[in-house]
């Protein structure tokens, strides 16, 4: 073989390597974007399972991901899903003296909450990159930053740090 075609073969060989490692990349992003949303879905819930007035008015309304694609979910809410206590004393308390609650239920979001932090966990350790420091010096996540918010919200160390 010329030293030509060797030299095009080993260019070639790079060029998918390094596609490879930006769709690893990429695919790692979305990923912890999925399950870092989750997560907060099922937080929101948890730590609203007994709220009673929300700033949109009512009980607050479970939050619930309607579908994901791309790293990038949508969230919706169920609407008028509430249960009713009799407490006339409440400040929230209707003309017959029930309060509307969120009907959540809080062992399934629980449960929800722990099977997304062990993908979360899996994802981690088994991302692409080599180096924790990645996230304090590299620019490896970049694109990942500018693409997902919640992955930017939790991982961008730089910009916390101010650099």
């Amino acid at each position: 073989m010329s030293k030509h075609i060797q030299f095009l073969f080993i260019l070639t060989l790079l060029s998918f390597s390094s596609f490879a490692d930006e769709y690893g990349v990429d695919l790692f992003c979305q990923d912890m974007n999925v399950v870092l949303q989750k997560i907060a879905v099922y937080e929101s819930n948890i730590a609203n399972a007994n709220t009673t007035r929300s700033p949109l008015g009512g009980a607050y309304q479970e939050r619930y991901i309607k579908e994901c694609r791309e790293g990038k979910c949508v969230v919706g809410a169920h609407e008028n899903a509430v249960k009713l206590r009799y407490e006339p004393d409440h400040p929230d308390a209707r003309v017959d003296g029930y309060v509307a609650y969120p009907d959540i239920d809080v062992l399934e979001q629980m449960n929800k909450l722990i099977k997304a932090q062990e993908i979360f966990a899996i994802i981690l350790n088994n991302s692409p990159y080599h180096s924790q420091k990645e996230f304090l010096i590299g620019n490896t996540f970049n694109k990942c930053f500018q693409k997902y918010a919640a992955f930017r919200n939790r991982f961008n160390y730089q910009s916390f740090l101010g650099r």
